[in-house]
């Protein structure tokens, strides 16, 4: 029963729980009815037992109420205790409060009659504090000297130039500046700033040109694991409401848990104030640096006696800061996430800011700047050449020094390509082609003086770029610092005023900005670039004078004139920019900054000593590195100093490309190409070349010396665009130029071989064109790279008819005479070699013109382009084939037309064939053994190819004139087929088995000649389209002895082919 649950029952009387869950809830409702019991009851045959029950029930609810009180009887009595207890302390409490106020009373009357006496005590200690915190800073400041040079000697600058400061700060505090004690102290403080100023350049110095420890290339090697070399520093916070003194701190918590020196609870630029333990703290810095465990929070007892709360906070700062006082600057260095060396950098910067020197300090930077950058070249350029000159083996050494003059390294790029392509009598084409050149091999796009240019102007470009950042690092460290207010806590001593006479921001920078540091190591740059080349600073442009006048007149908007015009007059000078050292900076000589004449700068750079040869032509090397280096430089230039990218050391690069290099090397190559096809042997057909024709020019692909040079050229051309990919719109319209001069003198020597040939002007008539353009043997002429036809060897009835319009077509050019044929063997050889050659050339083209397109966009050009010349080439290549195509046909019609000239009336069977076969088979297996290895297989079945269909086709419509024939002339005539097929059949590029198809057609054709009429009716009659009507009505018209043909043969022949 969920009402009971609460009960306080004794777990042995748990039975209590039982009996009251059978207690009905009307029992324990809130408007108890005792109606129904009682009706119940009387009602009940047993009432007794009705009766017993409700006793029960008594019972238990009896004892229940027993238990509750007895358990809570003993609670009831403690609390009615308790109240009686906090009663009586309320009583005693108000009677103590009321004798208190009585005490308090009587107390301030005392303390009101000795108030003048504990006025004069309290004056009287505030005064003794304040005499021993003099005596303290006193002592302390005697110290000073000593401790800065210590700092000194152990790098920590940054501390040095706090304790300075903040000692200079407190000798010109009203109490100490009439001690005379302390006048050697200031001199001595003097003496150290310009000591500690020379130590902080030195250092910013050598770490602005990657030299000190922390620079970056140095870090990079000496980390472990990328972590900053760190120190942990203990900052101490203490709340204590008073300050005290050194001495009073000695005395009272020296013991404290305190370690000497990490107490730093001031600022130096936070202007706290000077007369209780802020001084002390700072004069009495630790001398190296404390680590302690990980401590929440320690106590110690204060002068007061009360109890202070320090605590020790855990941080990493640089170990260049380990000594430093905690302040705004070390804080930030601590937050910072810049790479080691800038937070170095940035640390200089600020101990020269701190010691008022930043115009001495940038006087002197740019008074060092261009022969430190100049050293550093140098010695790069020396220890490179050591390196190389370690590496080399002593037998190259000797080669080189002792062919110097012969240029005998020029020919390792290309003999690697070109060591298997030799002719049969051993003379190699790579000596033609390097001859040809106007660059050696080592001075080519791919040549050895061009990568060894690349590299090390690579690797200096990659020093310069981590100088610069240094740079540009400092010189925005300075241009902010030199616009922000002198901090209210320097000390007028340290001031520099009017150090610098010169106007706007470069006054209080001395002449340093990111701007002046640009243009010097961009002049140095270019010198070196200008010894690579051979060219003098006067001859670096043609136009350097117009040019330095113009970019002289710029007028830079106000937020770029703070340096940036710098930049402008920096393309063609290489003038000394040095800043001369004003009176302040005199100290500095003084205490040895040493300083190399400018005579320094007239020496070169010894770049001769690592590349193998230098000239104008390396500038091809040297533009991709300065690009790369341009836009790293552009990428770190601040906003405003954006506009000396443009004007830097890519325009002058490009302005040399384009007014210097360009027009030399157009020069150079159009004599190259002149002489490549003037030459007597340029278009020369290359005797004892090897037997069989290979495709591969590494093997000896028997292309004409001309056109090689041309296409070794043109390659070389493109590699410079490749190099240069501004300029390549220009070195490709070098090549065209090129290519179309060659193309007019190949148009020249085929006009001269095939000048008033029949052939010639076949292949120029419209029809003839066509006709063979649609002829099946086309297949095989060259197409367009990329491209391939599809041959179809099916010979169908269409193309049988083509072959045949055409055979027609030359058959009624007879009589052919020998004049219009081209007789000279030596010609069809060269338009054999010449077709292969252009072919090559032009696959070359095409290949270089889609390499071009993606280099410099040529799409987008206007008129001809490679692809344009290509196609010209293998046009011209084209024509070539077709003529030795048309020769050979018309050849063959020339010696077989004098079929028509006799009577085939022989008395015995002939032995040999005609004599005008025998001179035909003969000049076409002349004709194929020299052309063998000029082309290749397919073209040689194009250019023999058609002498099968027009012998054929020329043999049967031979019968035509022929008036009689018997049959020994009939087996003359097959054995004429028979040796012209012979010789056809040993060239190895044309399918025999067609050859004798056709022929045997022909021997077919007149054998029926020996059949008797009725045999020739069944004949016809079996084979109705072998031959033509007309072919089977001139079997009838010739005489043949003992044969009878009919009056009526024609007609029955027709009707029989009609059906």
């Amino acid at each position: 029963m969920g009402f009971f649950d609460g009960l306080p029952v004794h777990p042995e009387k748990e039975y209590l729980r039982r009996e009251l869950s059978r207690i009905d809830e009307s029992w324990v409702a809130a408007r108890f009815d005792s109606l129904p019991h009682v009706v119940l009851i009387l009602t009940s045959k047993d009432r007794e037992s009705e009766v017993q029950v409700l006793k029960e029930l008594s019972y238990v609810v009896e004892e229940i109420v027993d238990e509750v009180v007895h358990a809570y009887h003993s609670g009831f009595n403690k609390a009615i205790q308790n109240y009686s207890q906090i009663l009586c302390l309320f009583s005693e409490s108000a009677e103590s409060i009321s004798t208190l106020k009585v005490d308090l009373a009587e107390a301030k009357k005392c303390l009101g009659a000795r108030n003048r006496q504990l006025h004069q005590l309290w004056y009287r200690s505030v005064t003794l504090r304040h005499i021993i915190s003099l005596l303290d800073q006193i002592e302390g400041i005697a110290k000073v000297p000593a401790r800065i040079e210590k700092l000194i000697a152990e790098k920590q600058f940054y501390a040095a130039v706090q304790l300075h400061v903040q000692s200079t700060l407190m000798l010109e505090r009203e109490g100490l500046q009439m001690v005379g004690a302390l006048q050697d102290v200031r001199s001595e403080l003097t003496k150290l700033r310009g000591i500690l100023f020379y130590k902080v350049l030195e250092d910013l110095h050598a770490h602005l040109y990657n030299k000190g420890e922390y620079s970056s290339l140095f870090s990079s090697m000496h980390e472990r694991d990328d972590e900053l070399p760190t120190t942990t520093a203990v900052a101490i916070t203490m709340n204590n409401s008073q300050p005290q003194s050194r001495r009073t701190r000695l005395m009272k918590g020296e013991n404290n848990g305190l370690v000497d020196g990490s107490y730093r609870p001031s600022s130096v630029d936070g202007g706290s104030s000077f007369d209780g333990h802020d001084e002390d703290a700072f004069l009495d810095q630790h001398d190296e640096a404390t680590s302690e465990e990980h401590v929440a929070s320690i106590m110690a007892n204060g002068g007061d006696g009360n109890m202070k709360d320090i605590k020790i906070v855990h941080c990493q700062i640089a170990t260049w800061l380990s000594n430093s006082t905690p302040d705004e600057f070390v804080e930030a260095i601590k937050k910072s996430d810049a790479p080691l060396h800038v937070k170095y950098l940035q640390t200089m910067v600020e101990c020269l800011c701190r010691l008022g020197k930043v115009a001495a300090a940038g006087a002197i930077i740019c008074q060092r700047l261009r022969p430190t950058f100049h050293e550093i070249i140098t010695s790069k350029i020396k220890a490179h050449a050591e390196l190389v000159q370690s590496s080399r083996p002593l037998i190259v050494q000797a080669a080189r020094s002792a062919t110097t003059g012969l240029h005998f390294v020029k020919g390792q790029f290309e003999s690697h390509q070109l060591s298997k392509q030799k002719s049969q009598n051993g003379i190699s084409l790579a000596s033609t082609l390097l001859a040809v050149s106007p660059v050696s091999s080592v001075m080519a796009p791919t040549g050895k003086a061009q990568a060894a240019s690349k590299e090390l102007l690579d690797s200096i470009l990659d020093t310069v770029v981590r100088i610069f950042e240094n740079h540009v690092v400092v010189g925005e460290l300075l241009e902010v610092k030199s616009t922000q207010n002198i901090d209210m806590n320097m000390p007028k001593s340290l001031t520099d005023v009017n150090w610098n006479p010169d106007s706007e921001g470069a006054q209080v920078t001395g002449g340093y900005t990111i701007g002046f540091a640009l243009t010097v190591l961009q002049s140095e740059c270019q010198q070196l670039i200008c010894e690579i080349l051979r060219a003098t600073p006067e001859a670096a442009s043609a136009d350097a004078a117009v040019q330095t006048a113009r970019l002289a007149n710029k007028v830079p908007s106000e937020e770029k004139r703070d340096g940036s015009e710098d930049g402008l007059t920096f393309a063609f000078r290489f003038t000394d920019t040095a800043t001369s050292v004003p009176n302040q900076g005199v100290d500095l000589i003084r205490q040895g900054w040493t300083r190399k004449g400018p005579n320094m700068l007239q020496e070169g750079y010894g770049s001769s000593a690592i590349l193998p040869q230098q000239g104008i032509y390396l500038a091809a090397s040297i533009y991709r590195p300065v690009l790369e280096f341009t836009d790293k430089v552009a990428s770190m230039l601040p906003k405003k100093y954006s506009q000396l990218g443009n004007d830097g050391l890519l325009a002058f690069v490009e302005n040399f490309v384009k007014d210097h290099f360009l027009p030399t090397m157009f020069v150079d190559y159009r004599k190259s190409v002149q002489q490549a096809i003037s030459s007597p042997a340029a278009f020369r057909p290359r005797a004892n070349t090897a037997v069989t024709y290979t495709p591969s020019i590494e093997k000896g692909r028997p292309v004409l010396q001309g056109l090689l040079a041309i296409d070794f050229l043109a390659r070389e051309v493109l590699g410079w665009a490749q190099a240069m990919p501004k300029f390549s719109g220009d070195l490709v319209k070098y090549v065209q130029t090129f290519l179309e001069r060659t193309y007019e003198r190949c148009r020249t020597s085929y006009t001269e071989a095939v000048l008033e040939k029949q052939s010639y002007m076949l292949i120029g008539r419209h029809d003839v064109e066509k006709l063979m353009r649609l002829d099946p043997a086309s297949v095989c002429l060259p197409c367009p790279l990329g491209q391939s036809k599809m041959v179809n060897k099916h010979i169908d009835a269409e193309s049988v008819e083509i072959e045949t319009e055409l055979s027609e077509l030359f058959l009624n050019l007879r009589p052919i005479k020998q004049e219009n044929l081209i007789r000279d063997d030596n010609k069809l050889i060269l338009l054999a070699s010449l077709s292969d050659s252009l072919e090559y050339v032009a696959d070359s083209i095409e290949r270089l013109g889609q390499v071009t397109l993606r280099v410099s966009n040529q799409a987008e050009q206007k008129g001809k382009n490679l692809t344009s010349f290509a196609d010209d080439y293998r046009k011209l290549a084209i024509d070539c084939l077709k003529v030795l195509h048309v020769e050979m046909q018309l050849e063959t019609i020339f010696h077989m037309q004098e079929m028509t000239n006799r009577e085939y009336l022989e008395d015995q069977d002939a032995e040999e064939p005609d004599d005008f076969i025998i001179s035909l088979t003969a000049k076409i297996t002349r004709r194929d053994e020299e052309m063998a290895p000029f082309v290749a297989g397919v073209k040689r079945n194009y250019i023999f190819g058609g002498i099968c269909s027009i012998a054929a086709h020329t043999s049967i419509k031979a019968l035509v004139d022929m008036k009689s024939i018997n049959l020994f002339g009939v087996q003359l005539i097959c054995r004429n087929s028979i040796a012209l097929e012979q010789a056809l059949a040993a060239i190895s590029s044309i399918d025999s088995e067609a050859v004798r198809q056709r022929l045997d057609h022909v021997r077919t054709y007149y054998e029926l000649l020996n059949m008797p009429f009725e045999a020739l009716l069944a004949f016809i009659t079996d084979h109705e389209y072998l031959f033509t009507t007309t072919e089977y009505l001139n079997l009838l018209k010739v005489q043949v002895p003992g044969r009878e043909i009919p009056p009526a043969a024609q007609n029955r022949v027709l009707a029989i082919l009609s059906h």
